[in-house]
């Protein structure tokens, strides 16, 4: 594991939410509150960072999908970072 700097992972988060197009349910959260969500995930380990070797980027993914992910046929190498939030 590597650790990301706190700007690196802020950096990260704001890709990942403004990439993804993230739900976050019947209300809608300025780019603050959805930073302040992903990285909430991250600390707790609900979500992780995985940097893709295949698009040299790094994705954040709730547990249960980077699990399910491991536990299919691995098609991309990726390495999994842990993070000083």
């Amino acid at each position: 594991m590597e650790t990301l700097s706190k700007e690196a992972l802020l950096g990260v988060a704001k890709a990942h939410i403004l990439r993804e197009g993230t739900e976050y349910g019947h209300r809608d959260f300025n780019l603050s509150e959805k930073m302040d969500s992903v990285l909430a995930q991250l600390k707790s380990g609900k979500a992780v960072l995985v940097y893709s070797t295949v698009d040299e980027c790094c994705h954040v993914l709730l547990r249960e999908e980077w699990t399910q992910y491991q536990k299919s046929a691995a098609l991309v190498e990726t390495t999994s970072f842990q993070n000083d939030v």
